[in-house]
């Protein structure tokens, strides 16, 4: 009898431990790992998913991410097929995988080597390969002049985190970033109320040219749309 009640016993133990575990991880809270080489803040951790026996860590959510690592890209095999956003693959479009970041993504990618930066969406899931942390369109990758080289060292920066609109509604457009000032001054003339604004990204510094004032994001995503056929990298943001 007292076996009995010992067995029983250490099964409801067990049996706690087994669910509280299983709570914790399914609320994101415990198990999940930062993508290697990035730094990141406000991320909200969705599930998990395996390939060739290794677990990814997707972000349901994110309010920053940057990331260090290498880039390859896709092209003429992979054209016309299904990716993980449903959307069938162009090589000939500024898009990228990414294993982690949020499908609908937009990232600065800056080649370490040329100097050269392209903004894409992710539309995909890879490369799932370890080391790499991107995988660019055939155009992307020839506009960062990497398509020889097939591997490089490159830079990730995340424009369109997670983050809380403003009650009041400033929102702005970001049209293009540059690596001088000139050149970004030169665009920023071209726009009525627009501005040019200096940010750091590991330890260089880019100017990103905004055309700003619109109310509301539906405003803003209107004039995006406008210019987006001869700015295809441009973005909403919501301003402080």
């Amino acid at each position: 009898m007292k076996t009995s009640r010992l067995i029983s016993l250490c099964l409801f133990f067990l049996a706690a431990c087994t669910s509280t575990s299983h709570s914790e991880y399914s609320r994101g809270t415990y198990g999940y790992k930062v993508p290697e080489g990035a730094v990141m803040s406000g991320a909200v951790f969705d599930r998990p998913y395996t390939v060739r026996g290794i677990t990814y860590y997707r972000l349901k959510s994110v309010k920053s991410f940057n990331q260090t690592g290498l880039a390859s890209w896709y092209g003429r095999q992979e054209h016309g097929k299904l990716t993980a956003s449903g959307e069938r693959y162009n090589m000939y479009a500024m898009t990228a995988a990414h294993k982690q970041l949020p499908l609908g993504s937009k990232v600065l990618v800056r080649c370490m080597e040329t100097n050269r930066e392209v903004i894409v969406t992710i539309n995909d899931r890879g490369p799932h390969v370890p080391g790499r942390v991107i995988d660019l369109s055939y155009t992307g990758a020839a506009k960062l002049g990497i398509v020889d080289k097939g591997l490089t060292k490159v830079t990730l920066e995340l424009l369109n985190g997670e983050e809380t609109e403003p009650a009041d509604g400033h929102f702005s457009v970001q049209l293009a970033s540059f690596s001088m000032k000139a050149n970004a001054r030169e665009l920023a003339d071209r726009f009525r109320n627009s501005k040019v604004v200096a940010a750091y990204v590991n330890g260089r510094q880019y100017f990103r040219v905004k055309v700003t004032g619109f109310a509301s994001r539906g405003a803003a995503e209107n004039y995006k749309s406008r210019v987006s056929g001869q700015y295809p990298g441009a973005l909403v943001i919501a301003e402080d």
